[in-house]
C-alpha cells in the first residue's frame, strides 16, 4: 500500500475538480457553455485548436482551456475549493494556470479514490446538478451491464520520473467500483498502458 499512499502531481485528473469547482462557482452555467475560444496561438495537439465546453475540453483534456478555466476561478476561490474537497495536500500556490501540473497541489491514489467515490455517489458537498453534470462529462464507456466514468493524466514537469495516471469509476446496477492507478511513465509510448492495465483488473473483475 505504499505507493497507493504517496501524493504526486494530479496533472490532468484534476479536470475532473476544475470542473466541479466552475460549475458550483457560477463561472460557466454548464457543461455545455463554449467558455474558451481558441485564438490561434501554437497548440501541443491538433485536437486543441478549437473552442470549448467543459464537455468538449475533458474529452481530449484540452489544457489551454482549463488553464483559461483555472484564470477564470481565480487563486482565492480555487483555493478555498481545494480545502473544501480536502483534496490531497491542500496547497495551490500562486501558479493559478499550472499548480496541478507542476506543483504545489499533489494527491495519492488513496485519496483520489476517497473523492471520486463521493463523487459518483453524488455526495460531496456540492450542488447536485454539478456533480451531476460532471458525472455525466467523465463517462468513457457506457454499456449494457456497467458504465465506466474516468480521465487519464500524465504529470512529467518538475519531477524526477514522469507519473502517469487513470482515476475513475465503473458503475453497475448494483455496485460502485472506483479506482486511481499511477505508474512511473517516463515514455509517452507507453501512455495506453494506463488505461489497459487498469481495464484489465476490471475484466478480471467480470466488470467490462
Amino acid at each position: 500500500a505504499g505507493r497507493a499512499a504517496e501524493r504526486f502531481y494530479p496533472a490532468s485528473t484534476f479536470k475532473i475538480f476544475n470542473s466541479l469547482i466552475a460549475l458550483s462557482e457560477g463561472v460557466v452555467k454548464d457543461s455545455d457553455e463554449v467558455f474558451y475560444r481558441y485564438d490561434g496561438a501554437p497548440v501541443y495537439l491538433e485536437s486543441w485548436k478549437a473552442d470549448a465546453s467543459l464537455r468538449s475540453a475533458i474529452k481530449i483534456s484540452q489544457l489551454p482551456a482549463y488553464k483559461e478555466l483555472a484564470r477564470k476561478i481565480g487563486m482565492e476561490r480555487m483555493q478555498k475549493n481545494i480545502t473544501k474537497l480536502g483534496y490531497g495536500n491542500g496547497i495551490s500556490g500562486d501558479k493559478i494556470d499550472s499548480f496541478w501540473l507542476q506543483g504545489p497541489l499533489q494527491i495519492s491514489a488513496l485519496e483520489q479514490v476517497k473523492l471520486l467515490t463521493k463523487l459518483a455517489r453524488r455526495q460531496l458537498p456540492y450542488p447536485q446538478k454539478a456533480q451531476q453534470q460532471v458525472c455525466d462529462i467523465t463517462v468513457l464507456k457506457q454499456a449494457d451491464a456497467c458504465t465506466l466514468h474516468g480521465k487519464t493524466g500524465w504529470a512529467t514537469d518538475n519531477i524526477k520520473t514522469p507519473v502517469g495516471w487513470f482515476v475513475g469509476w465503473a458503475e453497475t446496477k448494483d455496485n460502485l467500483y472506483v479506482f486511481a492507478m499511477n505508474m512511473d511513465l517516463t515514455d509517452a509510448a507507453a501512455l495506453p498502458l494506463r488505461e489497459s492495465i487498469t481495464l484489465e483488473c476490471l475484466r478480471t473483475l467480470k466488470l467490462l
